[in-house]
């Protein structure tokens, strides 16, 4: 025996000495360091894919958020493994600390589902976004945001129509078209504009969407509450106006010029 672990998962047996052991053992020497082994142990475990020491290193990752888990699970290597695993045999959606506060009534919902929500580090969390990306669907390790992005494309909206609204509301409604008469037309992709009870939520914020371009139905859904307020409305359908004429989405240099541009036309037909 080369070394003792009281919070190790398992006892390993390595019968092919590489040359960081090797060195490490000497006649003056009771034990080794972890760090001669432990590259070894990590390959191990990475080679184990059973339902049996997956079950034991999954129950033991659903465990790192408070503190008690092996210390195995310190390596993100085997960390991922381990969540690789637990959502091949269970139905499971991983969520850091922060996403749980910022999304604690998604979280219940995915509970109330059925799933079994497992705490991770952010560093996990990025390491297996990352690595979705390269995976199809049937493989992919589901995360939180995934989660959201699945309620949102399998959201219903409760839609409303212009004369079901209020007669403040439908003032404000109808502010669509100066809109369109001040920046020069209605965008051509721009088929319908509606409104809607409710909304899905932002994948990023987790906050329902104040609007939403929607490409293949070619409509604009803004969300009822945003007719309480004429600044609101106009804000968020000018926002939604620049999806449509650029086709591009958030956070990208195409949509922020095509914002920029209307902001500009906007401001210069109402303030000259």
């Amino acid at each position: 025996m080369v070394a003792t672990e009281d919070n190790f998962l398992f006892s390993y047996n390595i019968t092919l000495l590489n040359a960081s052991i090797k060195k490490a053992i000497n006649r003056e020497r009771t034990n080794v360091g972890r760090t001669a082994y432990a590259g070894l142990v990590r390959l191990m475990l990475l080679e184990c894919a059973s339902e049996e020491i997956g079950k034991e290193l999954s129950d033991d990752l659903s465990r790192f958020s408070y503190g008690s888990s092996h210390d195995e699970l310190k390596w993100i290597d085997v960390q991922n493994h381990a969540a690789k695993i637990m959502n091949k045999y269970q139905k499971v959606i991983f969520v850091t600390s922060d996403e749980i506060q910022q999304g604690t009534d998604l979280v219940e919902e995915a509970r109330q589902g059925g799933s079994n929500v497992v705490v991770i580090p952010s560093n996990l969390r990025d390491k297996i976004f990352e690595a979705n990306k390269d995976e199809n669907d049937d493989n992919k390790i589901r995360i939180f945001q995934q989660f959201v992005q699945e309620r949102s494309e399998n959201f219903e909206f409760k839609f409303v129509s212009e004369y079901e609204l209020t007669s403040d509301e439908r003032s404000i409604f109808r502010l669509k078209d100066k809109i369109f008469e001040i920046i020069g037309e209605k965008p051509w992709r721009v088929q319908h504009i509606t409104v809607s009870e409710t909304m899905g939520k932002d994948p990023v914020t987790f906050y329902p969407f104040d609007g939403l371009w929607q490409a293949s139905n070619s409509r604009i859904i803004i969300k009822r509450s945003v007719l309480q307020d004429k600044q609101r409305f106009c804000g968020v359908l000018l926002h939604e106006i620049a999806h449509a004429r650029s086709g591009a989405s958030d956070a990208t240099r195409s949509f922020e010029s095509e914002l920029t541009q209307l902001l500009g036309i906007f401001a210069s037909k109402t303030l000259l």
